[in-house]
């Protein structure tokens, strides 16, 4: 099963980028062209998470339950795109897009709270960190990236934006942490836990630069990345279930 699903998804990336560098004319398919794919593990995801007796479940829930909420997301921004019209950040989509965001950060920031004492001050204080990562990206989106275009937007104003992608910087220091506190022999999960938050920041800071020049273009090479996300964090799961079949028996 693993195997198969293995090379489903990267068939599913291969053929994008065939797509992508052969047939530029469908760069519209494009935007919703892994979809399939990651339906099939959200649901998947979502049903071991359910499944799963250990602290870590509720985490593995939320981020299996952030892929219904991209797709979703993705569905509505290719309405928009194909229909010619202007999203903004106020539409349903950039929305979406924000709760997928809001999702994996509890929902890691979870993981690692597993793996601390349950009531040790250090899991308030990391409590208090997400709480910071949602308000302080919300804040940086919504209200500080529409003024960027602005002329008279001061220097200091400006570098304010760039605090978003270090959020995600923030995320990864939360996922090498698990993969230090995890024991070595379950530390597989914890390198794909990093490897999906790698390809949200590679994206989230294609994605600003391209809002900041405005040159957005639909179908690009970093489109998929969140998807490729997606996946890795199923790979995760997929190890953890394993992880904890092997300690039942």
């Amino acid at each position: 099963m693993k195997n198969l699903l293995f090379f489903l998804v990267f068939l599913h990336i291969f053929l994008y980028y065939v797509l992508f560098f052969f047939f530029p004319e469908t760069h519209h398919l494009l935007e919703v062209f892994l979809l399939p794919s990651l339906f099939l593990v959200g649901l998947l995801g979502l049903r071991w998470a359910r499944n799963l007796k250990d602290p870590t479940r509720n985490s593995w829930i939320v981020l299996s339950l952030a892929t219904f909420v991209y797709i979703i997301g993705d569905i509505l921004w290719f309405y928009y795109d194909y229909s010619g019209l202007e999203s903004g950040k106020a539409s349903g989509a950039d929305l979406l897009y924000y709760i997928c965001a809001f999702f994996l950060v509890i929902g890691i920031s979870g993981l690692l709270k597993a793996s601390i004492s349950k009531f040790s001050f250090r899991c308030i204080y990391l409590d208090i960190w997400t709480l910071m990562i949602i308000i302080a990206s919300v804040v940086s989106q919504f209200l500080l990236y529409p003024l960027w275009t602005q002329s008279d937007l001061d220097v200091l104003s400006r570098l304010a934006l760039l605090f978003y992608p270090l959020l995600d910087l923030l995320i990864i220091f939360f996922a090498l942490l698990i993969a230090y506190r995890w024991p070595r022999q379950e530390r597989a999960k914890a390198y794909w836990l990093i490897a999906g938050i790698f390809f949200w920041v590679v994206v989230d800071s294609y994605y600003l630069l391209e809002g900041i020049q405005q040159t957005y273009e639909a179908g690009n090479f970093f489109a998929p990345f969140w998807g490729f996300g997606f996946f890795c964090f199923f790979f995760a799961l997929q190890q953890h279930v394993a992880d904890e079949e092997k300690k039942s028996q």
